[in-house]
């Protein structure tokens, strides 16, 4: 038996199809989070026979988005004739009457469907509405509690799939008008049904959608969970990093000092610890986010937002792509087929790079800390936040320089229902993040081992049988290979070391902090430093230090604006079906990325 679970945008459908199924499906907020289906299984061995289906976000049987097409493929064929045995349709108790043409529709075709109504306090005579739908329509209508996933199973259980379904009826305006007016005779429905927290809740929208106060909102909001995030994160942070030490150092005494006990103990081990240092900044940073995209927080950010995109030549709807390039830029790549212009999708995708995936918060919190300290939290999370929004501002003005490039092809519009205000599913986001995690963990590690072992081989050969680290790395091939390309890195304030962790990082972003950590190990005579001190005490040739504010606002500036990532890249070619303009973009990015850096430390060294 298969089961298509549908409703409007951020109505809950995935959450129910976790719940459901037990699949691990990330959730969204957002209209086109889901562009594509997901099958599978009910969790219940005694309902392992009903596959659920979770569908894109739709408002009518009439697609006009490309996810309300791809739910229209789902759930009927070209002749309109149903291809599922029956459907659950999430809605709110307030959309009763607006969803009355699509329940009606699915009663012609001849299609079982449930009715599940989320989360609002009903009123009495909201209740006697319901069950007038229910009568009417002889359907379920079944409301969310802590129970809902039993009481749907149960009653999907004693459903009849459809043994005679026509075709999906298809009405004109006109009809529609005269359907609903018939309907609303039939049913006997007052001139107006309410739901009694509807106006409080007004008041809440009536700030976050405000044209001022919503954008001090949206800036203290995002201020005060960053600060958050720095100020919890911090003591793990250290933590993390004394364990790591002593590790290394336990390991290079256990082992003696041989080949063998430099490569695990100063070698894997300095690597790996650099590249998880930071997972609780980055697992706290998720969880937050996760809390403001369930509470309804982030869709308001969206609508908000739409009138300045709308100014740069795009819709409300590509703020949508943007946040979840705030994760990772090649899903937020994929997210772009939900926009219907072609023009409004390569935008969207050309300006994807300057967001602040999750693979520059490890440098950013190097950089913050470098600069900060532990000591300052709350001027942390103010300059992170300020990188978010730099973030954006940076999409906005590349944006609308595209936008005088990129003959528009048609009129964008953004339609979006916002979803109720709710309490997050704590439970729900700490597992969705701890998968994250693990994805960033186990995506990573392979490419730093693999690059550890490179960097170990080069500083160590082929002078390995000199007496000290130092010496073994003063005259290995890496010396001599990152001396050569010095003069590149030298208008940056920075010597060949760093030199060569920037050209590293365009393996993964990631792979700067371990190499950093790897070579300034390897040339450091006190072994008792900690990752993070030796970003301070390293020296350069002279005995001044190697970071300096000037040198570390221009590492800051570079990996704001570089796109060094080459899976975007391909990933860009793919969906652009043009490996010239997602080369083009590549050598855009850095070019300008280290052209701003070299003018940064220029500037600054000399105020």
């Amino acid at each position: 038996m298969r089961v298509a679970l549908i409703g409007n945008p951020n109505i809950g459908k995935s959450t129910l199809f976790n719940q459901l199924t037990r699949s691990g499906v990330k959730t969204v907020n957002f209209p086109g989070s889901t562009v594509v289906c997901y099958e599978a299984k009910a969790a219940r061995k005694s309902h392992a026979h009903i596959t659920f289906i979770d569908t894109p976000g739709l408002y009518s049987f009439s697609p006009l988005s490309s996810e309300e097409k791809v739910t229209r493929k789902v759930l009927f064929n070209e002749a309109g004739r149903p291809t599922v045995d029956a459907v659950v349709f999430l809605m709110k108790p307030s959309q009763l009457r607006r969803k009355l043409i699509m329940l009606h529709q699915l009663k012609m075709a001849g299609v079982p469907f449930v009715v599940m109504l989320v989360k609002e306090k009903i009123t009495p005579s909201l209740q006697n509405e319901i069950d007038g739908f229910s009568a009417h329509f002889n359907a379920p209508f079944l409301v969310e509690n802590n129970t809902t996933t039993e009481k749907l199973l149960n009653v999907l259980g004693g459903l009849d799939p459809a043994t005679e379904a026509s075709a999906l009826p298809a009405y004109t305006p006109e009809e529609r008008q005269t359907i609903q007016q018939n309907l609303i005779a039939e049913l006997k429905l007052e001139q107006q049904s309410a739901v009694s927290n509807s106006a409080f809740y007004c008041n809440f929208d009536k700030l976050f959608l405000h044209p001022i106060w919503g954008l001090l909102a949206f800036i203290l909001i995002m201020a005060g969970a960053f600060s958050l995030v720095f100020w919890l994160s911090s003591p793990l942070t250290d933590f993390m990093d004394t364990c790591f030490t002593n590790l290394s150092n336990w390991l290079f005494v256990q082992l003696g000092d041989n080949l063998f006990s430099l490569f695990v103990a100063k070698g894997l081990v300095v690597a790996f610890g650099a590249s998880v240092l930071f997972l609780p900044q980055i697992f706290l940073l998720f969880f937050v986010l996760g809390l403001l995209e369930q509470s309804g927080y982030l869709p308001r950010a969206a609508v908000f937002l739409d009138r300045p995109f709308q100014w740069l030549g795009v819709s409300g709807k590509a703020f949508l792509p943007v946040i979840s390039g705030f994760g990772c830029a090649i899903p937020a790549i994929y997210s772009t087929r939900m926009l219907s212009s072609k023009r409004e999708k390569l935008i969207a995708i050309l300006v994807l790079p300057l967001m602040v995936c999750s693979a520059r918060l490890p440098i950013y919190s190097l950089i913050l800390a470098f600069l900060f300290g532990s000591e300052s939290s709350v001027a942390a999370g103010l300059v992170l936040t300020g990188l978010y929004v730099l973030a954006l501002v940076n999409g906005a003005i590349a944006a609308k320089v595209l936008n005088k490039f990129i003959k528009k092809d048609q009129e964008n519009f953004f339609m979006m229902e916002l979803p109720s205000y709710r309490w997050p599913n704590v439970k729900q986001i700490t597992q969705q993040v701890l998968r994250q995690c693990k994805r960033y963990i186990t995506g990573a590690a392979p490419m730093i081992l693999a690059f550890t072992l490179g960097i170990f081989a080069l500083s160590t050969f082929p002078n390995y049988d000199k007496p000290t680290q130092q010496e073994r790395f003063r005259y290995s091939y890496l010396a001599d290979a990152g001396k050569a390309i010095e003069p590149i890195f030298e208008p940056l304030g920075v010597d060949w070391r760093v030199g060569a962790g920037l050209l590293s990082s365009f393996v993964a972003r990631e792979v700067f902090i371990s190499s950093q950590a790897l070579l300034f190990n390897a040339s450091e005579e006190d072994e008792q430093e900690s990752i993070l001190k030796s970003f301070k005490d390293i020296k350069k040739l002279n005995g001044t230090p190697l970071f300096n504010t000037a040198n570390i606002l221009a590492i800051l500036v570079f990996f704001i604006y570089a796109l060094q990532c080459f899976s975007t890249t391909v990933v860009t070619a793919r969906e652009t079906k043009s490996w010239r303009l997602a080369l083009l973009q590549l050598l855009v990015y850095n070019s300008f990325a280290y052209v701003l850096a070299v003018i940064t430390y220029q500037v600054l060294s000399r105020l």
